[in-house]
């Protein structure tokens, strides 16, 4: 209910004016923008105040003194106003006046009030006219004589002006047609209202103050009363609230509330007992917005109001003035807070459950339903939610009051979520006989005594709450209402309804911690679910249960449930596994016996209340390094009984690496319980395929033909299977790489073992039978469109054995560049090639054990003797190895018009990095044998095969044929101790101890595998066809000793020959050709023709004469010739030239001839 409070000025209008100036006043009403400036406040604006205007009664002017200083204020005007209406002098004086001034001195005898004087001309359009012409002088006398006049000078003050004159014209009834002077007349009028109402207003706050100030110091004196600070205080929270001012009269109440429940705690506190402090009948439904349903204020101020009135009453007035501030969420807040306080006051005061409960529900319903226009409109999200939730929990205290009479009407049973709801047993309260007694609200009490009544209030007072509360972001309060709503259909057996609200409800309470209250959900909602028959999701919660602590007769109920759904249901059920089985996965698997793939022994607790049969464990994992390849660990029917037990799980599958558990589940019937594991949260195991298993590879080829397409082969080693049949399947890891296995084939070396192949699936090669300890090599060629220097595959092989169906996985890479470079230079004569083959290394230090050329059927290769030693050519670096060829024709082969075949340079050889990664893996296992660690040995000659070899160490090894240990690193150390157990540690440690400080050589038993680590490279080398072989021989006629400066005749023979060419007219026909000496101008000087074309034949040998001239001593180079074909153009040719030397002696005489031009040439004397 709105409370809304004028201000009152009073007038007194004895001439009856009021009706003529009353509806242009009203309309200028209430008035705006008023600005109230006090000393001990900052300033406050008021943006409307509405203005009561009464008449004036004796009554109103004669207020009887209140024996309570300041609270008579209240009902008292703020300004008193008298309307005159005289236009008479003598009138004025005989009568008026003394009217006048026996009102003002009535008005002045009061404080805090102001006045007015209003002197009214009504129909005064002639006199408005002539004011606006110049008046005449008789005009002018008249005007200083009026009334008006004599009024200002009889009662204005030289202060304020009190008096003012309001001229009315005809037409005054209608305000648009006020003229501007009227207009301003009005506006001075209203301007002199709100002048003295806020004089008198500021009045009335100050003395407001100064008397609260005053009962305040005094508190501590004998006789001080709250009740009578309370009503002066109250006078100044109401005068704000009277002049707009809400906020400043909400603080006023707000301290006010403080010092009461201050004078509760304080011995001033009892006369609070006066009226037993108690309610009375009916006040449990009454208002308590109401503050006209008693008279709280009179009742305070006798000192005879209870404190559930005062409380009330308080209460009322702060909700009054939070509603003129638009606070709604602040209501709500203190309206809960002032229940709840009330509620409890009420109890401790011995009020009965019953009273108070419908107390609190009435307050609630009656709060809510001032609240209800309040839809948010114009707030922020923050606030809409903040305002849902303040009603959210008005609704919730209501609901709580409805759970309290339900358990007392035997509405609702005695269990959770409604037992131990705070109330009194029945036998606890003496003298009480009816149950309700006290209640007075005829809705409560309707339902109460209806069953369907009260659960149709219960239902609809829920889904008001949780409404409020979703809105409100409220979600735990809400929960805390479904479970409610969702028991209370689980009580009326409305089992459907029920488990559509408890299917979310255990979750949400379990995750929050609550686990006591999550299984009595679902235990409940199991309940639910047999009765409606959805056998699944029964099942599903049965396995939940049995994760809880229940009682063991519960405990077995829900496990006989398992067992038996288990078997008839129709669609698999899922279920976690945590709580039921726990299982400790270990760190280490081991080998199966006489079969290939892992087993694990898992240690399991059964957590169940009894044993029970499953059927299957599955252990699924995943690799660390790319968390694409995962493995699966199984095993069969399995009794486990309460308490601890062991499984074996075991795989056919032979990958070895590092994994990662990722799921873990277990099968009982239609049931699987599983657990699934994020990444980096697993348990990590690792595996160490036996040496004895089937492996398989991606190794470089023996034999590399440069020829012929790219080649990888895939070595399958059986071990100890006899393998039935099987299938390779392939998948590169390097982009840009296609492998084409159509084109696979058996590679027979050094093995006699015979396969059937079938490439007739993509990417697959299918085998047949190969016996244990076989090797096997497939290779097929491979494409790329990029620089490649490694190949890495993923192998798979499926292969069956008599004892079953296994897989072998592997990754491997292969070095795909060459190893070796080879460079070749040819030097032609007429009828004999001379090719030098230069080898170097590519990746590293080269062993080459041999290279040759081999003939055609056109052509001869013969080669230089070489001392041939056991340890071969090695190449570092950047040194090479170079073997020369001489190649001749074959004097009976045929010319061809086509190319003729090329010949083949072939090269064996061994890596260093190979002989020495093969040197220290058979010493480290020789050392582990000795000390009777074979089982293991494959594991640390494997890691040890991984560490890289420095080029160093290789040089070493090939300079020496050995090398120290000591350095050596190998990854995996302190995991693959791990492998091995206590007692053999310490035999592996001096082991590895000896072995780093031990220097390794070539023994005569390593050398029987060095010749598996040799390859052989074939390479294609074309020998070159030139059309013409040019011999330049330069001869000196003169073969004594030369000397500085003598000239000596010289003769260049040119021969032509073709017979490298196939083209035997060519070789008949005569060509164009071109020489031209190549001269040194700081040891020769030429004489003749340095460079000449000429016509050559061929059968013809040309020959040319040369002047030379040496022009220091020594030993010198003669003049190197070269020769071409100018036509035709294109013509390929070779040139044979020896370089010959000479030598020159220096002379003791000399003289110079110039011989044209500058040049001097000494000439012996």
């Amino acid at each position: 209910m709105r409370i809304t409070l004028l201000t009152q000025p009073t007038d007194y209008d004895p001439s009856n004016l009021w009706p003529s100036i009353s509806p242009q006043l009203r309309r200028r009403l209430p008035l705006r923008n008023l600005h109230w400036k006090s000393a001990n406040r900052p300033l406050r604006s008021i943006q409307t105040l509405d203005v009561a205007l009464l008449p004036y009664t004796s009554s109103s002017i004669d207020e009887q003194q209140h024996q309570i200083a300041g609270v008579g204020l209240l009902d008292k005007p703020y300004l008193n106003i008298f309307l005159v209406q005289c236009e008479d002098n003598d009138v004025y004086r005989s009568t008026v006046r003394t009217s006048i001034r026996n009102w003002l001195n009535g008005v002045l005898a009061k404080k805090n009030q102001e006045w007015l004087i209003v002197h009214v001309v009504p129909n005064a359009i002639e006199s408005l006219a002539t004011t606006k012409s110049p008046p005449s002088s008789g005009a002018l006398l008249r005007i200083k004589g009026s009334v008006y006049d004599k009024i200002r000078a009889d009662f204005n003050s030289s202060k304020k002006d009190r008096c003012i004159q309001l001229r009315l014209s005809q037409s005054s009834a209608d305000l648009a047609s006020s003229g501007t002077d009227e207009i301003e007349m009005w506006q001075d009028l209203t301007s002199k209202l709100k002048e003295g109402i806020l004089i008198a207003f500021d009045q009335r706050v100050t003395q407001y103050e100064d008397d609260v100030r005053k009962l305040d110091a005094q508190r501590t004196m004998p006789g001080w009363n709250y009740n009578t600070f309370f009503g002066v205080k109250e006078g100044l929270g109401r005068s704000f609230e009277e002049m707009g001012l809400s906020e400043d009269g909400l603080v006023v109440y707000d301290e006010l509330e403080a010092s009461f429940f201050l004078s509760l705690s304080d011995k001033e506190g009892e006369m609070w007992g006066t009226s037993g402090g108690l309610p009375g009948v009916g006040d449990d439904s009454a208002s308590v917005l109401d503050t006209e349903r008693k008279k709280y204020r009179d009742l305070i101020l006798q000192n005879t109001i209870t404190t559930f009135d005062f409380r009330c009453y308080l209460f009322a007035r702060q909700f009054a003035l939070l509603a003129k501030l638009g606070n709604p969420i602040a209501q709500l807040v203190r309206a809960k807070d002032f229940i709840v306080g009330v509620g409890r006051m009420l109890s401790w005061a011995g009020m009965s459950d019953a009273f108070v409960e419908s107390w609190i529900w009435c307050a609630a319903s009656e709060i809510l339903e001032a609240c209800v226009p309040i839809s948010g409109a114009g707030m922020d999200g923050g606030r809409i939610r903040a305002l849902a939730a303040a009603k959210g929990d008005l609704v919730v205290l209501k609901r709580t009051q409805i759970d309290k009479m339900g358990l007392r009407a035997g509405l609702l049973p005695d269990e959770w979520p409604w037992a131990g709801m705070g109330m009194v047993e029945l036998d606890e309260k003496e003298g009480e006989e009816d149950k309700f007694g006290e209640v007075s609200c005829e809705e409560l009490l309707e339902v109460i005594e209806d069953r369907d009544k009260f659960f149709e209030l219960y239902r609809r007072t829920n889904r008001e709450a949780l409404d409020e509360l979703q809105r409100g972001g409220r979600t735990n309060t809400a929960d805390k209402i479904l479970a409610d709503t969702a028991c209370t259909e689980f009580y009326l057996k409305n089992y459907a309804e029920a488990a559509k609200l408890l299917e979310r409800l255990p979750g949400v309470y379990e995750k929050e911690g609550w686990s006591k209250i999550s299984g009595m959900l679902l235990r409940r909602y199991a309940t639910c679910l047999q009765n409606i028959g959805k056998d699944e999701q029964y099942l599903s919660v049965c396995l939940k249960l049995l994760t809880y602590k229940l009682e063991r007769e519960d405990a077995v109920h829900y496990l006989e449930e398992v067992k038996r759904l288990s078997k008839s249901v129709e669609e698999t059920v899922v279920a976690h596994l945590e709580g039921i089985f726990e299982f400790t996965i270990p760190t280490r698997a081991r080998g199966r016996e006489g079969e290939d793939g892992f087993e694990v022994a898992v240690p399991v607790r059964n957590r169940l209340v009894d044993g029970v049969e499953i059927d299957s464990v599955e252990l699924v994992m995943v690799d660390v390094e790319t968390r694409k390849t995962s493995i699966t660990f199984t095993c069969g029917r399995q009794d486990l009984v309460n308490g601890k037990n062991e499984i074996v799980l075991s795989m056919n599958v032979s990958q070895g690496g590092e994994y990662e558990v990722t799921r873990l589940a277990v099968a009982i019937g239609k049931v699987v319980l599983s657990t699934t594991m994020t990444e980096g949260n697993g348990k990590k195991l690792r595996l160490y395929p036996s040496p004895h298993t089937l492996s398989a590879r991606l190794v470089a080829p023996r034999h590399v033909h440069l020829d012929a397409l790219n080649r990888c082969v895939i070595e399958l080693r059986t071990g100890r299977n006899d393998v039935q049949s099987g299938k390779i399947s392939v998948l590169c890891r390097t982009p840009g790489v296609r492998l084409l296995m159509k084109d696979a084939s058996v590679v027979h070396e050094d093995s006699t073992a015979e396969v059937e192949t079938d490439l007739s699936q993509p990417n697959v090669i299918s085998f047949a039978a190969v016996s244990a300890q076989q090797t096997i090599r497939f290779s097929f060629p491979y494409a790329y469109d990029v620089d490649l220097s490694c190949v890495t595959a993923t192998i798979s092989v499926s292969y069956t054995t008599p004892t079953g169906t296994f897989t072998s996985t592997s990754t491997s890479t292969m070095e795909a560049r060459l190893p070796l470079a080879v460079n070749v230079h040819d030097l032609f004569k007429a009828h004999t090639l001379f090719s030098k083959f230069s080898i170097s290394c590519a990746n590293g230090p080269l062993r080459i054990l041999e290279a040759g050329l081999e003939e055609s059927e056109e052509f001869a290769v013969g080669s230089a003797p070489r001392k041939g030693t056991e340890r071969g050519d090695v190449v570092f670096g950047s040194h090479s190895a170079s073997y020369m060829f001489r190649i001749s024709r074959r004097g009976d082969a045929k010319k061809v018009s086509e190319a003729p075949a090329p010949l083949s340079l072939k090269v064996r050889f061994r890596t260093l990095e190979d002989e020495l990664r093969w040197a220290r893996r058979q010493y480290l296992r020789k050392l582990l044998g000795e000390a009777g660690l074979e089982k293991v040995a494959h594991l640390f000659v494997n890691a040890l095969n991984e560490v890289r070899v420095d080029d160093g160490k290789a040089t070493e090894w090939a300079l020496m044929e050995e090398v120290k240990g000591e350095e050596w690193q190998w990854a995996e150390w302190d995991l693959l101790m791990n492998e091995v157990g206590k007692e053999e540690r310490e035999r592996l440690k001096d082991a590895l101890e000896t072995f780093t400080k031990a220097r390794i050589e070539v023994t005569d038993e390593m050398k029987e595998g060095l010749p598996n680590l040799e390859r052989t490279i074939e390479i294609p080398v074309d020998v070159p066809e030139p059309r013409v072989v040019f011999t330049a021989l330069l001869e000196l006629r003169n073969e004594v000793d030369l000397e500085i400066g003598a000239p000596v005749s010289a003769e260049l023979t040119i021969t032509r020959d073709s017979s490298w060419g196939s083209d035997e007219e060519f070789a008949r026909a005569a060509i164009d050709c071109l020489y031209e000496v190549q001269v040194d101008s700081e040891a020769w000087l030429l004489s003749g023709k340095r460079r000449a074309g000429f016509l050559l034949d061929g059968k013809k040998t040309e020959t040319f004469s040369l002047l030379l001239v040496p022009l220091k001593s020594g030993h010198l180079m003669l003049p190197t010739v070269d020769v071409m074909v100018v036509k035709p153009e294109g013509t390929s040719c070779q040139v044979d030239f020896t370089p010959a030397e000479v030598r020159v002696l220096p002379t003791v005489r000399s003289t110079s001839v110039v011989l044209g031009g500058d040049v001097q040439i000494p000439v012996g004397a």
